[in-house]
């Protein structure tokens, strides 16, 4: 294994835990030390924050098959085409 992958492998593992801890810890913290009404006010921001990047998720994903779906088609389109000029040449040779 490379020592440049183990390295990538340690720090992306090393933000997640600690993105993953910020995104459980603060909300918690602000609630416990928030009036009613700002807490209920924070818990909507966080569910919107949320919402949104299961959003982006959702289309970045949608995106990438509909795009995976044009490419595949596009080489379908590809291989027809040689094959008709190959049968195309064939049948002018002979």
């Amino acid at each position: 294994m490379n020592i440049k992958k183990i390295i990538k492998w340690l720090l992306i593992s090393f933000v997640t835990l600690a993105v993953g801890y910020f995104a459980i810890a603060v909300p918690f913290n602000l609630v416990s030390s928030a009036s009613s009404l700002s807490a209920g006010i924070i818990f909507a921001v966080e569910l919107g924050i949320y919402l949104f990047i299961g959003a982006v998720f959702i289309i970045v994903t949608d995106r990438k098959e509909e795009k995976a779906k044009k490419e595949k088609a596009r080489q379908y389109k590809r291989i027809e085409k040689r094959k008709q000029a190959q049968e195309e040449y064939y049948s002018l040779a002979a």
